[in-house]
């Protein structure tokens, strides 16, 4: 009869998660561990209490349009509509970069050195990688910021103080 024995390489080793912070588009403090993004929910005198953030729908503040996509890999912006095809995840990748994942589709959100904002599927490049300064969303290949228009045009352009930028 064979018997099975436990091995020190069959068990689970218990690591410390790798933890960072980010600022959201409010300029709110995000932490991050094991690529999961938590924000601040409730802060006590000895305890800070993180709420997963799971998903979240990106809206213009001067539009009022939400990043919104569809299965031919378009991003545009269109009016709050509850649909899934406006809800993102935001994954996070290292050195404070995160990709946006569709929810419906499974595509990220890229964009290109011409301006030009598409979604596709990933290919882990830094076209499909962004930061948050506070305000605006950072590609991180070209250093260009997410702007939009109220005909919901998504493109990107240098990055300024404007309020289609946030």
């Amino acid at each position: 009869m064979a018997t099975a024995v436990a091995s020190s390489e069959d068990e689970t080793q218990s690591k410390s998660p790798k933890i960072s912070f980010i600022n959201s588009q409010k300029g709110k403090q995000l932490l991050i561990a094991n690529e999961y993004i938590f924000k601040l929910n409730k802060t006590t005198t000895t305890t800070k209490y993180w709420k997963c953030v799971v998903n979240t729908r990106f809206r213009n503040h001067q539009t009022g349009n939400r990043l919104d996509s569809n299965g031919d890999g378009a991003a545009y912006g269109h009016a709050l509509n509850g649909g899934a095809y406006q809800v993102w995840h935001i994954i996070n990748i290292h050195n404070n970069c995160a990709s946006l994942k569709n929810d419906t589709t499974g595509l990220f959100l890229d964009s290109d050195h011409a301006g030009g904002v598409c979604a596709l599927p990933s290919n882990k490049s830094a076209h499909q990688r962004c930061r948050f300064d506070g305000l605006r969303i950072i590609n991180d290949a070209t250093g260009r910021a997410l702007d939009s228009d109220h005909e919901g045009k998504f493109y990107t352009v240098n990055p300024s103080r404007e309020n289609y930028q946030n």
